[in-house]
């Protein structure tokens, strides 16, 4: 009896011990799969979070593009109008242009077409007259007039030079006013034939000033002589070859 004892109670402190190895190893199992479910859960989280973080940049990122949109398309119709103005006030610019050269064109181009003619018509006259009396007090005797050859030449030779002068250099400006010295035309003539702009106008373009009312400066200084000696402004046209 007491043997029989013995064995059944080893036997069950064996089984006890077993049970409890079997329910300890059980218990360490679902804490590795709790733990693994938490780092999971907390892994999700995270990415949840995350998620949510990138929604709300992508919905601000959304409306700052619709607002960038209508923007835009305010730019581009503000762009259309600009451009439409543009083309309007190109035209205008034009026109103005046009009007402003054809102005010019007709207040000077054809000004200074016309002078020459202006001048073989008063040269006309001079050919067949003498020169008026100098500022210096010579006698009338001391002051034999030039030829009328010699005045249609110096004329002839003024005039081709004119011509020859490329447009809107200043030899131009330069020979006509010798021209208009040697004919002794008035300020009122200058005027007329547009050397010099009339009070209160300004000068012409390109011009030193305005001419000299008393145009001494080309009347002809007597030699000892008897004859005339005209200024090397003169002269230098008079050298001038032409073809007869």
């Amino acid at each position: 009896m007491p043997r029989f004892l013995v064995l059944t109670g080893f036997s069950f402190h064996k089984y006890k011990t077993a049970k409890e190895s079997e329910i300890r190893f059980a218990v360490e199992g679902l804490q590795r799969q709790l733990n693994t479910a938490n780092t999971s859960l907390q892994e999700f989280q995270r990415r949840a979070l995350s998620a949510e973080e990138q929604l709300e940049q992508l919905q601000r990122d959304i409306a700052r593009a619709r607002q960038l949109e209508k923007e835009v398309k305010e730019k581009n119709l503000l762009i259309g109008k600009l451009r439409h103005e543009a083309v309007i006030l190109n035209e205008h610019l034009v026109e103005a242009m046009r009007r402003l050269k054809q102005e010019s064109s007709e207040n000077n181009v054809d000004r200074w077409v016309l002078m020459p003619i202006i001048f073989i018509r008063l040269s006309s006259t001079l050919c067949c007259n003498a020169y008026p009396p100098s500022r210096h007090a010579y006698h009338p005797s001391h002051m034999p007039s030039p030829s009328p050859f010699t005045n249609s030449r110096l004329m002839t030779n003024l005039l081709i030079t004119f011509l020859n002068a490329p447009r809107g250099d200043r030899k131009r400006y330069d020979t006509l006013t010798v021209m208009a010295s040697v004919l002794q035309l008035t300020d009122e003539q200058k005027e007329q034939v547009g050397l010099i702009r009339r009070a209160g106008a300004g000068m012409m373009p390109g011009t030193p000033g305005a001419m000299p009312s008393t145009p001494g400066w080309v009347t002809p200084a007597p030699r000892k002589s008897g004859e005339l000696e005209y200024p090397a402004e003169v002269r230098a046209f008079h050298d001038f070859p032409v073809s007869m």
